[in-house]
């Protein structure tokens, strides 16, 4: 879903970028193209095109974080004690618990946060092989989000290399 934002990202950002340069030459403002800094980021990504290229990868945070929480939520049963926190904590809402079983648990809390490390870890890491495949691939990734840019605000510049 993240590559899907990704895209969506690429095609609606030139259009809203355009739209605004529209209103604001109404008042007067000099146009801005966006279309050199698509450029930049296409020959080169990390130096010039910084900007743009950490526009395009948003998207891939709140993925890579959910897909953290997630790994470690199903981990997190294999805590040291988790079975014997869980029993510890009553159903019953005018229960108070003893001292012992808030320690059993907030112990056993502490350890299941452990989790989120290698959680993280192969999270971050199945995005640098997708990226890595897709890299060694030889696919123009870059070219095609800023031909996508393009044909999306063709009806502004007339430009569409697709077309």
């Amino acid at each position: 879903t993240s590559v899907l934002f990704v895209a969506m990202l690429a095609a609606l950002l030139p259009i809203g970028l355009e739209l605004a340069d529209l209103l604001l030459s109404v008042f007067g403002r000099e146009s801005f193209d966006w279309r050199v800094a698509a450029t930049q980021a296409v020959q080169s990504p990390w130096d010039e095109g910084l900007f743009v290229t950490g526009m395009l990868l948003t998207p891939l945070v709140p993925t890579i974080a959910t897909f953290t929480v997630g790994l470690a939520s199903l981990a997190a049963p294999y805590t040291p004690g988790a079975g014997r926190a869980v029993n510890a904590v009553s159903d019953h809402p005018d229960a108070n618990p003893s001292p012992e079983e808030v320690r059993l648990v907030s112990r056993t809390l502490y350890l299941a946060r452990l989790w989120y490390l290698p959680a993280l870890a192969l999270s971050v890491g199945v995005f640098i092989g997708v990226w890595a495949a897709i890299h060694s691939s030889g696919i123009p990734v870059a070219g095609l989000l800023r031909d996508l840019a393009l044909c999306s605000t063709a009806w502004g510049h007339g430009e569409c290399p697709w077309l």
